[in-house]
């Protein structure tokens, strides 16, 4: 069983592109945030179909057990991909589980000491794009 960190505590491991060690934070991964969680299982490779369109390796990343993406940061995506979480991202819980149905949601212009939003990491759910002229 692992507790998500708070917002604050995620938002300081991650650098202006809303990532850590180039994984990004997805938006909808902060309603988890001080949620008691149970890991579903080591995390050690992806696709990066973002980039290079090729596999791509993974260190201290887990999935958490019935966790996946729910689209609204990704324009009605359907494909419901499980989440990568980084180690960094979660504590181990310290105390028996028991269910939590909260669901606190704090404001977008939240910062962190490293200058970092939630604005920031909504911003970074969308890929540059430039036209090519030719």
């Amino acid at each position: 069983m692992v507790e998500v960190r708070s917002k604050e505590e995620i938002l300081k491991t991650l650098d202006r592109k809303g990532q850590l060690n180039g994984l990004p934070f997805m938006p909808q991964m902060f309603e988890f945030c001080g949620r008691r969680l149970r890991v579903y299982k080591r995390a050690h490779k992806t696709c990066d179909t973002v980039n290079d369109y090729k596999g791509r390796w993974m260190d201290s990343a887990v999935h958490l057990e019935g966790i996946r993406c729910d689209r609204q940061a990704y324009g009605g995506c359907e494909a419901a991909c499980l989440i990568y979480w980084k180690e960094a991202w979660l504590k181990r819980a310290a105390e028996p589980y028991l269910p939590d149905s909260s669901s606190s949601k704090a404001p977008r212009e939240l910062a962190s000491t490293s200058g970092i939003t939630q604005e920031d990491v909504w911003a970074g759910t969308k890929a540059a794009f430039s036209k090519n002229p030719n």
